[in-house]
């Protein structure tokens, strides 16, 4: 049975005091659609990633908040990791706030926050650790079974700035075949490879093929002829940084890049593909050539033989993530 919100209103107003408290911990009855966690992906597999968009009041803190809590109470092994912005408001926001784990928890439920060691724990074994996007490298030692990023449009990690000569040493240490093209930086969607890697004086240039055997490789290319999908990002680690004090803005000196993505959104909005091509395009014919093939197809009767389509390939001048 669906009701509206006003008849849910209704309803509740007219429970026992301790009814409504068990039914306002029903988050399922009460969360609107985009609250709830999908059931697939788009592609009919199991999601990896699912992302929120919405302004302030969209209710994205609760349903971040209430996915967690359902982890942690059917899983006793896992392991997930909670990323904001900073400390403050993982603690402030996710973890004490008024739509944060500890208060979408019924009391006999609720885990333990140790603030001292950044660590909440539940009664059946599960465990949630804090971490932040100022001190992100953290997240590389642990591993986590599940993990939920709140506002990452905020996070001061897409206020990077890759300067002239970050990618030099990679460059020159790594060969071009051994950067991986993906899709949406999913490491078991490889679907292409890249055939030229260099710095210019607008950042980092890509080209790159499609490999058309492979049934993503032929859906990105059709995608990208029509403009459906243009962006670009990288994965990389940084080896050399520097933060300024005042605006906060990183600069990166050196980076180790490890793979390039068509991504639908890319961090930064220049970062796209500029052009698709075909590999192996016949130059194209002079005036005198054309009218010449005019003539003899008007002396066959209109009849022409076709050359056969050439291999597709995309050239992707990426700029910097």
């Amino acid at each position: 049975m669906t009701l509206s919100d006003e008849s849910k209103g209704r309803v509740l107003a007219r429970l026992r005091r301790l009814d409504q408290s068990f039914v306002r911990f029903d988050f399922d009855t009460f969360a609107h659609a985009h609250q709830k966690p999908p059931a697939h992906a788009n592609n009919g597999k199991d999601w990896r990633t699912w992302l929120i968009l919405g302004g302030r009041g969209a209710g994205k803190t609760r349903a971040g908040a209430q996915w967690v809590r359902g982890v942690a109470l059917a899983d006793p092994k896992a392991r997930i990791a909670l990323v904001g912005e900073t400390e403050h408001e993982v603690r402030s926001v996710m973890i004490e706030g008024v739509s944060g784990l500890l208060a979408v928890h019924r009391c006999r439920e609720r885990p333990r926050w140790i603030p001292t060691r950044q660590r909440l724990e539940w009664k059946n074994g599960a465990v949630a650790e804090v971490f932040t996007a100022e001190n992100y490298e953290g997240l590389r030692g642990p591993q986590f079974s599940a993990a939920w990023c709140d506002e990452l449009a905020k996070w001061r990690q897409a206020r990077d700035r890759v300067m002239a000569g970050a990618f030099a040493a990679t460059l020159r240490q790594r060969p071009v075949r051994r950067v991986p093209m993906l899709f949406q930086h999913d490491p078991a969607e490889p679907v292409g490879v890249w055939l030229e890697l260099r710095e210019d004086h607008r950042g980092l240039y890509a080209r790159g093929r499609l490999i058309p055997e492979v049934a993503r490789g032929r859906e990105l290319l059709s995608l990208l002829r029509e403009g459906a999908i243009d962006g670009l990002s990288i994965g990389f680690r940084t080896v050399r940084g520097r933060i300024d004090p005042k605006t906060r803005v990183r600069s990166l000196l050196a980076v180790d890049l490890w793979e390039i993505s068509i991504v639908t959104f890319p961090l930064l909005a220049g970062a796209r593909v500029r052009a698709v091509k075909a590999a192996n395009s016949p130059p194209k014919p002079s005036s005198l050539r054309m009218r010449a093939e005019q003539d003899w197809r008007a002396v066959m009767g209109g009849a022409a033989a076709t050359p056969s389509s050439p291999r597709q390939t995309c050239h992707h001048p990426a700029r910097r993530r």
